[in-house]
């Protein structure tokens, strides 16, 4: 099922002596913050889906706590989380790049080129958006390293990514990726 967050968020995780299986996060979640992230992190482990988009709070110190519990995420959204940095991003990329599908880090200022690497081993990565990722550096040879490292990749975005040219050339004609 689907739950939207809300400032009673923290007090119903901890409360909760039996909750049913928490799969999916859904939505804005409003001003959280890294004490939120430790108890998802030691309360929802079943988690598949899990949107922290546009929540500038969140710290690299409570995305670890989220990649050491986690196990099961298919789809992790941190656009606009802009505390973030190669530490944590990292560390997810790592920890769950076996099952990940989908992954947005757009408008994550602080990524730099040293992720790329890590994301390439997200084999089941279906899609991702790197857009105005402004650190990242991306170009033509980064887009084909992950285009051929991420087999089932279908979608990428790269919006802002001005040293990006032409990727979708050796990809649209093999019907592999669309890159927008």
């Amino acid at each position: 099922f689907f739950l939207t967050f809300n400032m009673d968020l923290l007090f119903m995780l901890e409360t909760l002596l039996s909750p049913p299986p928490l799969l999916h996060t859904h939505e804005r979640l409003v001003q959280l913050s890294d004490v939120v992230c430790k108890t998802i992190a030691s309360k929802c482990t079943n988690l598949e889906v899990l949107d922290l988009g546009h929540l500038s709070e969140i710290s690299d110190e409570g995305m670890l706590q989220i990649a050491a519990s986690l196990r099961h995420l298919r789809s992790l959204s941190l656009k606009r989380c802009i505390q973030l940095s190669d530490v944590s991003v990292e560390e997810c990329l790592d920890q769950f790049c076996n099952k990940l599908e989908h992954l947005n880090l757009h408008s994550i200022d602080k990524l730099t080129p040293s992720i790329l690497p890590h994301l390439a081993k997200c084999h089941a990565l279906k899609t991702v958006d790197l857009s105005f990722c402004q650190g990242l550096g991306l170009d033509d040879s980064a887009i084909e390293m992950l285009g051929a490292n991420c087999k089932f990749l279908e979608e990428m975005k790269v919006w802002g990514q001005s040293r990006v040219w032409n990727p979708h050339v050796s990809f649209e004609m093999k019907g592999l990726i669309s890159v927008l």
